[in-house]
């Protein structure tokens, strides 16, 4: 039931929130630029943060139920405009970062972090990525190619 007026919020970080949705005006908050989930263990499903124009970090950690970053159908409308560092950590059931790729997701993202995401298969076109770091289960790897 958390209330409030995100016109001008560029930060949020959110750890521990019980709730089993998030609150609705996440969706709309047109300066957020920063933003950290963590520990949400009764959540399945993120709230709808593709189509933020500011959004340019995201942490995403602990959230177990979660399968996808993006749920909604790709529309072919370009997603997670403004992302360059992803931080995906400890997201046991995450298969995908959007339930259904294309083409404009993620087109600025340039540093990617995954960690103990074992089902994590297959990634939309990522243009941008300069730095990629996954590791879990022993596998680890670093890499700072351009082209992925």
């Amino acid at each position: 039931m958390l209330q409030l007026d995100a016109q001008q919020l560029q930060r949020l970080s959110i750890v521990g929130y019980n709730g089993v949705h998030f609150p609705q005006w996440m969706s709309s908050s047109p300066s957020l630029k920063y933003l950290e989930l963590e520990d949400r263990k009764v959540c399945s499903q993120l709230p709808e943060l593709g189509k933020l124009l500011f959004l340019k970090t995201m942490h995403v950690y602990n959230m177990i139920h979660v399968k996808h970053l993006f749920e909604e159908s790709y529309d072919g409308g370009v997603v997670f405009m403004a992302i360059e560092n992803l931080s995906l950590e400890k997201l046991p059931n995450l298969t995908r970062l959007s339930r259904d790729d294309g083409e404009n997701m993620f087109p600025h993202l340039s540093k990617l972090e995954i960690t103990e995401c074992p089902k994590l298969s297959g990634f939309p076109s990522l243009p941008s990525i300069n730095d990629l770091h996954i590791q879990g289960r022993g596998l680890a790897t670093h890499s700072s190619h351009p082209h992925y």
